[in-house]
């Protein structure tokens, strides 16, 4: 439906919004700027491996927080 993308960044931009600074950082880096992970870690001051795990459960969180219809404004 023609309305559904601008549903979707409404939806996105909500759900960014309830997301703490480190969380917006974080989805930036790897999404906005496209880094790898070890370089993500590393300019938040982690390992790769703890890079790859944040990004991981903030998904989860973000997928929680779309689903339970949380991200609506």
């Amino acid at each position: 439906a023609p309305g559904e993308p601008a549903a979707a960044r409404e939806l996105v931009a909500a759900l960014r919004a309830r997301l703490t600074p480190g969380e917006r950082e974080l989805l930036r880096l790897v999404y906005d700027d496209d880094l790898a992970f070890v370089e993500v870690g590393r300019r938040l001051g982690l390992t790769e491996t703890a890079a790859r795990v944040r990004h991981h459960r903030l998904l989860k969180h973000l997928r929680d927080l779309a689903d339970a219809g949380e991200g609506r404004p």
